[in-house]
């Protein structure tokens, strides 16, 4: 059994390697951990080529004896219908799904009563969001997981996931997972500091397809045996063991639950000839997440181009799926650069954020 998932600075697909002993143990310990029985029907609403839809329930509902509701594609209304006339007890989806639930007319009248968990995943969720369905009753799970490893990983009472001090957590290790927060050294982060996330257990992934190397890399084992899988991802494990994610080692960003690499945008735009520096950073946003904040220093072409972000959007349609395409386009006469000549990006970040400096 395999998956393919993009990795690399470059956004190269990998074909990594999910054996069944993965499949099949993280199965059940989501079920597990979850809770989750032969009553237990999932509305998987999510593409079956994508990790979310095969695993976060599919393949748990079999490991519980409960049932898989297929959908041909998302369409909020035919989901809340759904919910509705109560054929479905859980639900996963990318942020912009939810987004889309709450924008619908029929959000603020349907019966929620018989849905138990619902898990926002593959991308980081708006704060507004969570305040929308918690108006509604609802408790909007923070999930966490990637291809390499589950996907499931975490896991959060009911009772402490509307908590204000937990409000983008994603919780506590599932039953059989191990967790570190590791140092760019390899020592082990103390409680509240930064670092990046490394997983073990069973659900960890068989490699890379033919990369023997990024395999080996992806990989390491401590001085007792144990051996973790490096996610590339920075969290924080509090005090009391509750993790939360606080961002990644690179920089991909994820809109809509896709995995978006700037260098591919920049350069796109690079090879405009109006364009002579371009930097793309992500911001959040509402519906899909985070989405790209292009940033660009002009020749003396730009100016005839009269409304530069809708013909920079025009432009890079023609060369990038829809969904890479940067939100935000702002014309600077020259990008801020660090000592070392290369473009200071979390200055970028900070003119649309308005986050003082660090």
């Amino acid at each position: 059994m395999g998956d393919l998932l993009h990795g690399g600075s470059t956004g190269t697909p990998k074909g990594a390697l999910i054996p069944y002993r993965q499949a099949w143990a993280n199965a059940v310990q989501t079920a597990t951990s979850w809770s989750l029985g032969r009553d237990a029907r999932a509305l998987v609403a999510a593409p079956l080529f994508h990790v979310g839809g095969l695993f976060v329930y599919t393949t748990a509902m079999v490991a519980c004896g409960g049932a898989t509701v297929l959908v041909r594609g998302f369409e909020a209304a035919q989901v809340l219908a759904l919910i509705g006339n109560r054929a479905v007890t859980h639900l996963f989806g990318v942020p912009t799904m939810f987004h889309d639930l709450a924008e619908n007319p029929a959000f603020a009248t349907t019966d929620f009563g018989n849905l138990r968990r619902i898990v926002s995943g593959g991308a980081p969720c708006p704060e507004p969001l969570y305040a929308r369905y918690a108006a509604r009753g609802l408790l909007l799970r923070n999930g966490y997981g990637l291809t390499e490893a589950g996907p499931n990983t975490f896991d959060m009472a009911a009772e402490e996931v509307p908590l204000p001090h937990r409000r983008g957590a994603v919780g506590f290790p599932l039953f059989g997972i191990r967790t570190r927060i590791s140092r760019d050294d390899g020592s082990e982060a103390p409680r509240g500091e930064p670092g990046e996330l490394w997983v073990s257990g069973l659900h960890l992934f068989g490699g890379y397809d033919g990369r023997p190397a990024e395999t080996e890399a992806a990989f390491c084992t401590d001085s007792f045996g144990t051996r973790w899988l490096k996610t590339g991802d920075l969290a924080i494990c509090e005090p009391d063991g509750c993790h939360r994610i606080v961002g990644r080692k690179k920089e991909m960003y994820i809109s809509g639950g896709e995995n978006i690499f700037p260098l591919e945008i920049e350069t796109i735009l690079l090879a405009h000839p109006a364009i002579a520096e371009a930097a793309v950073v992500a911001v959040a946003d509402e519906k899909w997440g985070e989405v790209g904040a292009a940033f660009v220093a002009g020749r003396p072409e730009l100016a005839a181009l009269g409304d530069v972000s809708a013909a920079l959007t025009d432009y890079c349609r023609g060369h990038l799926a829809r969904y890479k395409v940067p939100k935000q386009f702002h014309v600077l006469s020259t990008l801020p650069r660090t000592g070392a000549g290369k473009i200071d990006k979390p200055a970028l970040r900070r003119l649309v954020t308005g986050a003082p400096p660090v």
